[in-house]
């Protein structure tokens, strides 16, 4: 993944920590680090010829419970 996710909280405190989690057909081929929301390639495969790109969202949640959503497409290239 070459375009890094930010994900941030202004509050302070408590209500500053956060947990990301990805969400979508196809997700299980993600993995999303929960604190950074960082999203990483699992453990399942990827092949362009069988879908070439995922329509995905990412959700990030605060400890307050306020959460916020974006969406997230990944597409996949041969590795040329």
């Amino acid at each position: 993944m070459n375009n890094p996710i930010q994900v941030s909280d202004r509050d302070e405190g408590v209500n500053a920590e956060f947990k990301v989690e990805i969400k979508g057909d196809g997700w299980d081929r993600f993995r999303v680090d929960p604190s950074t929301g960082r999203v990483y390639v699992g453990n399942i495969p990827l092949d362009r010829e069988e879908k070439s790109s995922y329509a995905l969202e990412l959700v990030a949640r605060d400890s307050g419970n306020l959460s916020s959503t974006v969406p997230l497409r990944i597409t996949i290239d041969d590795g040329k």
